[in-house]
This record gives structure tokens, C-alpha cells and sequence, in this order.
């Protein structure tokens, strides 16, 4: 395994051993074993920060949570009133940066059809998932 490499660990199981010394938890904390080539760098926050990692064409780049549009499809019982897709892109009426709650409404022939979203603090949109611990060989 290449020195920098990060991959998930699941420490919590009963019997696991201790982080052998050349690996370090994914903490933000600073590479202190003068032995690494990593002495005196930063670990990623990965595991404080509640990141998940994706590929890239370059390594190292943490982004913030965004969303790129909203699409509503609506059914209005069949007479077609409404456009069958409308998408809200981002940064436009209610779906603006950094508040990321409003409200969605359109209206055509005096029906309308509407929907509200909120995006409060701590709460997050996520498919199932099982937390690890990410952890960095530094030697």
C-alpha cells in the first residue's frame, strides 16, 4: 500500500487490533513521526469533517455540499395543466446560495402546484450508508 494511500477501517470490531504506527486516523491532525515523509503535514479531516471521498483527476480537493438543480415532476390529474418537468437551477428565486430552503411554486390557467424544502442545520439528505474510519499510511 503506497505511502498516502487512505482507506476505510472499521474499528469498531470486537477483536481488532490497535492502528499499527505506520497509519494514521484521518483527524487533521500533524504527521508527528519524523521517520514519515509526511512529518509535519496535516492528515485530512476526513473522518471529523464527516467526508466521503470520490475520485478526481487531482487529489486533495475538499468541496462543501451543493446541488446543481432541482427537477419536480408533476402529475395534475391528467388534463396536462402543468408542464409535465420544471427544474430550478441553482442560484435562481428561492434557490439561492447559501440558503438552501424555500419555497417552489408554479401556476398556469389559475391552477397551481407548489412545494417547500428546507435544508436545516444538521440534517442531511444521504442514500444508507455504514460509517468507517478513514486512515492514511504516512510511512
Amino acid at each position: 500500500v503506497p505511502i498516502g494511500a487512505i482507506i476505510a477501517w472499521h474499528k469498531q470490531i470486537p477483536g481488532i487490533t490497535a492502528l499499527p504506527g505506520n497509519w494514521m486516523e484521518c483527524n487533521g491532525d500533524v504527521v508527528s513521526d519524523n521517520t514519515s515523509p509526511l512529518y509535519n503535514q496535516v492528515t485530512p479531516n476526513l473522518n471529523g469533517e464527516g467526508r466521503f471521498l470520490r475520485g478526481a483527476a487531482q487529489s486533495g480537493v475538499p468541496q462543501d455540499q451543493d446541488w446543481k438543480s432541482l427537477v419536480v415532476n408533476i402529475q395534475s390529474g391528467g388534463n396536462n395543466a402543468f408542464p409535465p418537468q420544471t427544474a430550478a437551477p441553482k442560484g435562481e428565486g428561492a434557490f439561492s446560495t447559501p440558503m438552501y430552503s424555500g419555497a417552489w411554486g408554479y401556476s398556469f390557467d389559475g391552477s397551481s402546484a407548489g412545494m417547500s424544502f428546507g435544508w436545516e442545520s444538521g440534517v442531511e439528505i444521504r442514500p444508507k450508508n455504514m460509517s468507517v474510519v478513514w486512515i492514511m499510511r504516512i510511512k
